[in-house]
């Protein structure tokens, strides 16, 4: 009967001990997974110029992280302009830069496509009047 006991509760030690292991695992596939947080597009006339501000943070680092498409739609002239972005590297990425080829007087936003390792996505900013 102590035979039996010991058996018994050996398995069971042995089992718990082995879900241990399998939900570590599956926390760690689900850690390991990048997102984004947050991904951010912000146009503004700032000191007579169109300026747009751009951040993105994702969950883990990166080797490249950035803007890889900036597309301008000037609403007033029914226009699209594409433009190449920038990247860095880490967790987060910021930029702020004048845009060219503004015209006083017209209406604009802006999509921008986000890329961190493989991960895309787009942000749209606001309208804004320059």
């Amino acid at each position: 009967m102590l035979h039996r006991t010991r058996k018994f509760v050996s398995a069971i030690l042995l089992f718990m001990f082995a879900m241990s292991f399998s939900a570590a695992a599956a926390d760690t596939s689900i850690q390991s997974s990048n997102t984004y947080k947050y991904a951010i597009a912000t146009l503004s006339d700032s000191s007579g110029q169109m300026v747009l501000d751009l951040k993105a943070r994702t969950t883990l680092s990166n080797s490249r992280i950035g803007s890889s498409k900036i597309t301008v739609h000037d609403l007033t002239a029914g226009s699209v302009r594409d433009y190449g972005g920038s990247y860095s590297s880490g967790v987060s990425y910021t930029d702020s830069f004048a845009l060219p080829n503004t015209v006083k007087g017209h209406r604009y936003y802006v999509v921008v496509t986000f890329y961190a390792d493989g991960l895309s996505t787009q942000a749209t900013s606001n309208t804004v009047t320059f």
